[in-house]
Order: structure tokens, then sequence, then C-alpha cells
């Protein structure tokens, strides 16, 4: 019987290929993160405005915009290379920033200048995340194979 977590045999083959084709959502996710990473980068430098109902867009200090936007343009870019890596941060990451963008919403249509499409997207973003297949993508155990220890006849008892 062929060992599963062996590189040549077909339920290892099947895994990769699982892994290798990401779901649409997925896909689509991860190119969001990268374009706000990017826009948020560009932001920073001033090649682009901030967005109006964006926590960087209520930033007054020019010195604090720019620190706060390069540092969320890499964590955006960092979150959707480990996701489309599907590495088990990337699910975390994804779902926290869905979260943090959800809060800052809130916090904004609570002060008069919400953007409904982006909290739609965060809404959007979290249910997807959360259901059983996508999470399953993420959170399931990755195997390892076992290390396997050759020793020569009559060696295993000697010190």
């Amino acid at each position: 019987m062929a060992n599963p977590d062996e590189p040549g045999s077909p339920e290892a083959a099947s895994r990769d290929r699982r892994i290798l084709r990401r779901p649409l959502g997925i896909v689509i996710l991860v190119a969001f993160a990268l374009f706000s990473g990017a826009q948020s980068l560009l932001a920073a430098f001033g090649v682009v405005d901030a967005r109006v109902g964006s926590l960087g867009s209520l930033l007054t200090d020019p010195l604090q915009f720019q620190v706060f936007s390069i540092g969320l343009g890499l964590v955006y870019i960092a979150t959707g290379l480990a996701t489309w890596l599907i590495l088990r941060v990337g699910w975390y990451a994804m779902v926290l920033l869905a979260g943090l963008g959800l809060l800052v919403q809130i916090t904004l249509y609570v002060y008069g200048s919400p953007n409904f499409l982006t909290m739609t997207v965060g809404v959007v973003t979290a249910f997807y995340l959360n259901q059983r297949e996508v999470k399953a993508l993420f959170l399931a155990p990755r195997t390892m194979p076992s290390a396997v220890v050759l020793t020569r006849e009559g060696e295993a008892g000697e010190p």
C-alpha cells in the first residue's frame, strides 16, 4: 500500500492539485488585498489621494499618515501572499483585517462619513472566510512525513 505522504503517491498528487486550484473567492480576496496594499503604499508617497471613508483619511499629520499607510500597505500585501499560499496565518490575518475594517466603517458611520462599499466588502469577506469549506482549506492540519532513522543491524542497543 502506498504511503499517502510520499511525494509520488496519487493521494499526495491529489492534495497538491487541490491546493494549487484555489477557489475563485480566494483569488478575488488575494487580488483585493494586493490592490489595497499597493493603493495604501501609493497614498503614503502621495501618488494617489487617501480614500474618503478610510481610517488613513482621518489622520491630519503627514508623517503619521505616511507611517500608517506604509504599515497598512505592507500588512495587506503580506496577508495577500499568505492567503495565496493557503497558509493558516493568511486566513487569520484576512479575518482580522475584515473585522478591523468593519470596526473602522462602523466608527466612520457614527461620525457621518461611511463608505458603504468597503463595509459591504468587509461583511462578504467575513462570511466567505467562515464557510466550512474555506476554513477547512486553511485550518486543516498539515501532515508532515515522519523521520525514519536507519541503523545497521546490531547497533540499536549499543551506546
